[in-house]
């Protein structure tokens, strides 16, 4: 079966597998949206930053080490205000308005989302379409969610909320003990919910910490996660199954509207068998 659907040249639902079918259909899934995402909405993301400050320190070509990297550099040399407040006049030259993507995603009906995001474009999406979500950043927010919607985590912070910013190595592994609650929920959900990455790169060092972090405290136990990347190769596909990553060969928006369809046709099926 080749997954195209007849006449668009759009992958469907018989390209994702059928765990991940299942979870979906039992509102089982926890989105985990990456920076691609933003890109989508015309903000950087975290390669593009990290050229960004890059060229903003004098002999220096070390941005393909990451923006952790980058950033630690550049707040040694010109301080921690500075780094702060160039990243804010960036984003904020930016207008924030959310994608078709980001509105359909806010749409799905999800237990939680998490994004390593900085914008605020799932924010708005969610806002504007009324869906009954608290949005976490830190601890302090923890205790007030309403348990009767989904849980939208800002785990790298907000460009809203300068101080939360997760921006060099040293925030990035100071986490456990500035945001230990946020930490062990999101952590919790890799060993309860089944977890989908959308808009990750896989090569990028915060990509891997946070696997690190969350992931392999379960070891075999954490629950599966998957991972959309178009076209992967099959040495890929081998490589990160190996490490208990499953990717899926399918983008963003043929995945919501395979989403959307199943549970379409599964409400329907459910209404004639009662």
């Amino acid at each position: 079966m080749s997954g195209l659907s007849p006449g668009t040249g759009k992958r469907d639902a018989s390209m994702l597998p059928p765990e991940l079918v299942d979870a979906f259909l039992r509102h089982d899934v926890v989105l985990f949206c990456g920076d691609r995402l933003s890109r989508l909405g015309g903000f950087p993301t975290r390669r593009d930053l990290a050229r960004f400050l890059a060229l903003r320190i004098e002999d220096y070509d070390g941005y393909k080490h990451g923006l952790a990297d980058v950033a630690a550099t550049y707040e040694a040399i010109r301080g921690r205000h500075n780094l702060i407040n160039v990243l804010l006049s960036l984003f904020r030259s930016i207008p924030e308005s959310p994608t078709q993507t980001h509105k359909r995603i806010s749409g799905l009906e999800l237990p939680a989302i998490v994004t390593t995001c900085w914008d605020g474009l799932l924010e708005t999406a969610v806002r504007r379409a009324d869906a009954p979500f608290s949005v976490v950043i830190d601890d302090r927010q923890l205790p007030f969610t309403d348990p009767r919607g989904g849980l939208l985590v800002k785990i790298y912070g907000s460009i809203e909320r300068p101080e939360s910013l997760v921006v060099t190595e040293r925030d990035h592994h100071g986490l456990a003990h500035t945001r230990p609650g946020v930490l062990e929920l999101v952590t919790s959900f890799f060993r309860s919910r089944t977890l989908l990455f959308l808009g990750f790169d896989l090569l990028a060092p915060e990509f891997r910490q946070l696997l690190y972090d969350c992931r392999f405290r379960y070891g075999e136990l954490a629950r599966p996660l998957y991972v959309t990347q178009p076209g992967a190769s099959a040495a890929d596909v081998q490589r990160w199954r190996a490490q208990g990553l499953h990717l899926v060969d399918i983008d963003v928006d043929d995945l919501i509207s395979s989403v959307v369809e199943m549970r379409e046709i599964n409400q329907t099926s459910r209404q004639e068998d009662s």
